[in-house]
């Protein structure tokens, strides 16, 4: 009898860590897979900002950000630090043209 209820324990013991690894398993591709698109989108908004247009960059940046997160861009910092680094570029690109026209006068 207590052959049989050890036995039953240890099958239990390596069916619930059989799931817990699947569990893990799956986690870590759902991490990589989010971690890659987002590479994709940044990749996309960075090649947009390299033709100084920094408001489509924010603009593909900020679409992605809201429509797969509930509390949108912010919640993903490489997200929020690639529209901070265009709106920095942007704000940058502003100035030199102001200062370029004022001192073409």
């Amino acid at each position: 009898m207590k052959i049989k209820i050890i036995s039953v324990c240890i099958i239990a013991a390596v069916l619930v860590t059989s799931v817990l690894v699947t569990i893990h398993k799956r986690k870590e591709e759902k991490i990589a897979k989010e971690k890659a698109a987002i590479e994709k989108v940044i990749k996309k908004a960075d090649r947009q900002a390299a033709m100084y247009d920094y408001d489509s960059a924010i603009s593909i940046v900020k679409d992605y950000g809201t429509e797969k997160y509930e509390g949108g861009f912010e919640e993903k910092p490489e997200l929020a630090e690639a529209i901070a680094r265009y709106e920095s570029e942007k704000a940058s690109l502003i100035s030199l043209i102001h200062w370029i026209l004022q001192n073409l006068k």
